[in-house]
């Protein structure tokens, strides 16, 4: 079954009568502080129905085996791609929390999560793989460092707008000459691929914090990323970069920086395996 589909529909398709059932008491009931006195008896049972249904549902989401052999990156058949992997760390990966998934009921995901559609496998978006680099590229000093060269800031510059922008000497490059953004593409390690976790925001220091259920991606498992990077280019007279420089740059921002969502606790973090 597509995990994707899954986690947005399937997880819902038992009790979308009894949901519908359960809104319209509770919109009846209004927005007051006494709402709870107000709704109907009913929807304490539906509302009981309905939390034991989504607990088994998760149950099973969270169970569900990945089959590895049906994890074939999008750039599979192409050639010039390098895809550098990656392992995620303890808490392990947090992706897609933007998207909107929450139906009002007790204890289910509260947040979105990022599947890629057709194959309902986790991925990590190109588009937000583009972005996480691209904001590094804000710091020109710390762009300097990562690239190992006495580089100017004007060099930096052209670096910036034709990896981004796709732009030299001020005018559009053929998309031959560009740099592609592939999804990144989520591999189970040793144990399950998903589990759940809680965030609790205080909102007030007078106020007891609620816990947010969200789906996370375990610790050890593999992300593998995809760039499509011209072997060689000239973006200036004495300024040649290579494929492989442009790699290991990306590689070392993302170390730096983690991806997905959350990262600043801790969430996203990634280590190279291969440089234990």
């Amino acid at each position: 079954m597509n995990t994707g589909w899954m986690y947005y529909k399937g997880i819902y398709r038992g009790i979308e009568k009894k949901l519908l059932l359960y809104h319209i008491a509770m919109k009846q009931a209004g927005d007051s502080e006494d709402r709870e006195k107000k709704k109907p008896e009913k929807t304490s049972s539906l509302e009981k129905e309905m939390k034991e249904y989504i607990q088994k549902e998760n149950k099973r989401l969270l169970d569900k085996k990945i089959n590895i052999s049906m994890i074939i990156p999008p750039w599979e058949t192409l050639s010039g791609i390098t895809s550098p992997s990656l392992t995620t760390t303890y808490p392990g990966l947090a992706a897609g929390t933007g998207y909107e998934h929450e139906a009002g009921i007790e204890g289910e995901f509260k947040t979105g999560f990022s599947f890629d559609h057709t194959t309902g496998l986790p991925i990590l978006p190109g588009s937000s793989v583009k972005g996480i680099l691209r904001n590094s590229f804000n710091h020109t000093e710390y762009i300097k460092e990562k690239l190992g060269g006495d580089y100017p800031s004007e060099k930096i510059e052209l670096l910036k707008k034709w990896i981004f922008e796709g732009i030299m000497d001020g005018k559009p490059v053929s998309i031959y000459k560009r740099i592609i953004f592939f999804d990144a593409v989520i591999i189970p390690g040793k144990d399950d691929l998903f589990d759940e976790d809680y965030l609790s925001p205080h909102t007030s220091m007078f106020s007891e914090p609620i816990p947010i259920k969200f789906l996370r991606v375990m610790p050890g498992s593999r992300i593998t990323f995809g760039f499509k990077i011209p072997e060689k280019t000239i973006l200036s007279p004495g300024f040649i970069i290579n494929a492989s420089r442009v790699r290991d740059l990306f590689k070392k921002i993302i170390l730096d920086t983690g991806v997905g969502a959350m990262t600043c606790y801790g969430y996203g973090h990634l280590i190279d395996p291969n440089s234990r």
